[in-house]
């Protein structure tokens, strides 16, 4: 749809098909209006602007933004402006100072003051007094007094170009007012060195001005007046540019001068070809290039860019799981510049993903001596979050955010300051920080995504996907936002977007690892096994470093019966990362599916004893009991996570089937009934719901709910459950011919003992078959109930001992356990 805005009049016009619908900034109410009243509202100037977008959200976005910039520029106004009176104004410098936290309000201001000198009696120096305490506002100001001669040049370069280039003085006009909105004068002035241009200031003009006509000609005839210094460099690539934050700045440790362009960019050309190699997983030879890399630097730019470099490279190893690359690169660039606080703090950094926590705590210490005092306080409360020492981490935060107030690195201590309030089990109370934390900080993307990702775990999807929507409007860097919107496609059952959502981001993104492991999740969610196993393995051996990547691989492993292969994987990730709860809890999971029980829960319980305050490894152990009949202790450890988390479905699903299989069904009603599941777990319940209502005695309401959630439930394993349900069901009413398929699966659970019961009762020549498969890797508890259908349906010879009736319940209360 198209809509007009204008943050002048902070107002927008939508078209609808009957006409225009009005609405003002900040205001509910929407009028419906015909065009003439659109442009009385809107007013015919520049300001105006016509997009096309797809929701009243994105036209609420752009109005803000140039809302900001419209005020933004009538507060600069109002500061330079020697007629205005000096009270009040220090309110509106402060205000500025605020719109200035956007980067766009700073590349607005600065197009169009450097459009044209300031007047003389722009009165400068009281707006500079005004910024003592403002830092943006006094850097915008100092910049802009700097540069007035340069913007007098480019100024005047322009207006002496010829009216007939342009068509006519009108025309002329009209182009100069284009070319200040595409910030082509400020490249000028920003990119001119003495009245001296570069290759590259040439290049920007014209890419600024490629959508206007002529471009080339008045490029060529616009700069003509300007110095040139000639550059045989192509320009740089796009991954180069990424890796350095101030490229003149890094130019000069390289020697200035064309030489020092130079071999700056063989250095970073050298940084990416290290990482390309990162990328394909082969550390051998990252390992090498790193070394030529250190050689070559001492020699040309000296310890202090190499510190950088290496500093650099330890970060962007990280982001792809290489942590061991991490460490070293970090290790020797805190080595060769000790002094250098940045990579102090990143060796501290790769010390805490080590679990070398003391190091780690030591080299936070030596950060914060030399200058990252706030960077340092948030090291040392991520460090007592690692040792489950909440209470501590939370004070830290505290501090780090006193001591950061008023400057934009307070926003990484505001969400610590959530994510403490979290492990402490306020989970409201982080939510209404990080809502604080978007208010005191509205365009900073970080508090979004943090508030979405915690809503998303708190199953609250709506709000979540519009804030993970809006982080993606205040970055260049949409991967956090892409992947949120990809994660809840998969959590809610989305799955066919999950996949193309998560396919685009692993295409666009190689790099990131959450792409590939959310498509193999989804993969998996689909049953498509044999894909996700190949596509596990591929991304293990891609990024060989991850912890993630390996229990991908193993999980895929166990699943398709491939237990050896599965425990080879896990044996070595866990030397390599003894202290990583996810790959404990995928040996745990390994155990269980080899049918070995007693095992999982033994390897559960040292897990959870070494971790105790981590839910995943309490909420696994507990699970293992229930499995085990120990429903008591398992009771006891679900009620625990239950109240301090209400919505860990997960955890309610649990507790439900132990009180279900003891007869307290009024006990599980309220903590299972849902009649709109959307997760995996939200279906689980769904299941257990139906099985407590056959329980107390409405067995068709149960069976209808059951067939609707087979017919609808998008996620595999959860479908078949529901077939393992209504197979069951058919058994126990003596109907086993209307019995569902059920689908096999490598692992030996409660699914594949009531297939080979049906099997049984309807004499199918698959039932000896399906009986000789289950004398491998059943769990003990199981392979009574085997023995007892097979007595009893003459599979094998032996009297029963066991009735039908009880053979019947013992199906129903596994089921409810494997749910």
């Amino acid at each position: 749809m198209k809509a007009r805005i204008s943050g002048r009049a902070a107002a927008f016009a939508v078209r609808r098909a009957k006409g225009w619908q009005l609405s003002y900034r900040g205001n509910p109410t929407v009028f419906n209006v015909k065009e003439m009243d659109v442009v009385r509202a809107l007013g015919r100037t520049a300001d105006t602007i016509e997009v096309d977008v797809k929701t009243i959200g994105e036209v609420e976005r752009r109005l803000e933004i140039e809302w900001a910039k419209d005020r933004a520029l009538r507060f600069a106004v109002l500061l330079l402006d020697p007629n205005e009176v000096t009270e009040g104004l220090e309110k509106v410098a402060a205000v500025l100072e605020d719109l200035l936290a956007r980067d766009y309000v700073i590349s607005h201001l600065e197009s169009q003051f450097y459009q044209h000198e300031l007047p003389p009696e722009a009165d400068l120096g009281r707006a500079t007094s005004l910024s003592d305490a403002l830092p943006r506002l006094g850097e915008l100001l100092s910049n802009l007094k700097e540069r007035q001669q340069i913007i007098g040049q480019v100024f005047n370069s322009f207006e002496a170009l010829p009216d007939s280039l342009f068509g006519g003085t009108d025309e002329k006009a009209a182009y100069r007012e284009r070319a200040v909105a595409a910030g082509a004068f400020r490249s000028l002035v920003i990119l001119s060195r003495d009245g001296i241009l570069d290759d590259p200031a040439i290049f920007d003009l014209h890419e600024r001005l490629a959508g206007l006509p002529d471009a080339r000609r008045i490029v060529a005839a616009w700069t003509s007046s300007f110095g040139r210094t000639v550059s045989n460099l192509p320009p740089m690539r796009p991954d180069l540019a990424d890796l350095t934050d101030d490229y003149d700045k890094d130019v000069v440790d390289f020697g200035g001068g064309p030489g020092g362009h130079q071999r700056l960019r063989n250095a970073l050309e050298q940084q990416a070809a290290i990482l390309d190699r990162v990328a394909d997983g082969d550390y051998d030879n990252a390992r090498r290039f790193a070394r030529d890399l250190v050689q070559q630097q001492l020699a040309t730019a000296g310890p202090s860019y190499l510190a950088k470099s290496l500093t650099r490279l330890s970060q962007r190893a990280r982001e792809m799981d290489a942590f061991e690359l991490e460490l070293e690169w970090a290790y020797e660039a805190a080595e060769i510049q000790p002094d250098d606080a940045r990579a102090r703090t990143q060796f501290a950094d790769a010390l805490l993903q080590a679990d070398r926590i003391e190091e780690a705590l030591e080299e936070f210490g030596r950060g914060y001596e030399l200058g990252e005092r706030v960077y340092a306080i948030n090291g040392r409360a991520r460090a007592m979050r690692m040792l489950g020492r909440f209470d501590e981490e939370l004070k830290l935060y505290q501090e780090a955010c006193d001591l950061s107030e008023g400057s934009p690195e307070g926003v990484h201590s505001l969400v610590g300051i959530a994510t403490a309030r979290t492990d402490l089990g306020d989970i409201d109370g982080a939510i209404e920080e990080l809502r604080g934390a978007i208010s005191k900080f509205p365009f900073e993307p970080l508090p979004r995504i943090a508030l979405a990702t915690t809503l998303t775990q708190r199953g609250r999807f709506e709000e979540a996907w519009t804030q993970f929507q809006e982080a993606a409007t205040l970055s260049a860097d949409k991967l956090p936002s892409v992947n949120g919107l990809a994660d809840i496609c998969l959590r809610i059952g989305r799955l066919d977007e999950a996949r193309r959502r998560y396919s685009d981001i692993a295409n666009r993104y190689p790099r990131d690892i959450s792409g590939h492991i959310g498509l193999i999740d989804t993969l998996r969610a689909l049953g498509e096994l044999n894909q996700a196993a190949m596509y596990a393995r591929r991304t293990a051996e891609r990024f060989p470093g991850s912890p993630k990547a390996i229990v991908k691989f193993a999980e895929t492993a166990s699943e398709l019966g491939r237990h050896a292969l599965a425990r080879k994987i896990l044996q070595a990730g866990i030397e390599k990362f003894p202290k990583h709860a996810r790959l404990l809890i995928a040996r745990t999971s390994a155990f269980r599916r080899e049918g070995r029980y007693d095992r999982a829960l033994q390897f559960a319980e040292a897990a959870a004893a070494r971790f105790p305050y981590n839910r995943q490894l309490q909420r696994v152990r507990a699970d293992m009991l229930r499995r085990l009949g120990q429903n008591d202790l398992s009771a006891r450890i679900y009620r625990e996570l239950v109240s301090s988390d209400e919505t860990d479905v997960r955890s309610r699903n649990g507790l439900a089937s132990v009180l279900i299989v003891e007869g307290k069904t009024s006990d599980a009603r309220s903590l299972v009934e849902n009649d709109n599941p959307q997760t995996k777990d939200e279906w689980r319940g769904f299941l257990l719901f139906a099985s407590l209502i056959e329980r107390l005695g409405d067995r068709q309401a149960s069976w209808e709910r059951l067939n609707w959630a087979k017919d609808h439930c998008p996620f595999a394993v959860e479908r078949r459950l529901f077939a393992c349900a209504l197979a069951g069901q058919s058994a126990r009413m003596g109907r086993a011919r209307q019995a569902p398929r059920i689908e096999h699966i490598a692992e030996r659970d409660i699914g594949n003992v009531i297939d080979f019961q049906i099997a049984a009762m309807t004499r199918r020549s698959s039932a000896k078959i399906a009986y000789g498969a289950l004398t491998r890797n059943l769990p003990t508890n199981l392979e009574i109930i085997r023995d007892e259908i097979a007595k009893t349906y003459g599979i094998v010879e032996g009297r029963p001992r066991r009735s039908k009736a009880w053979i019947g319940r013992q199906i129903a209360d596994n089921l409810l356990l494997a749910a």
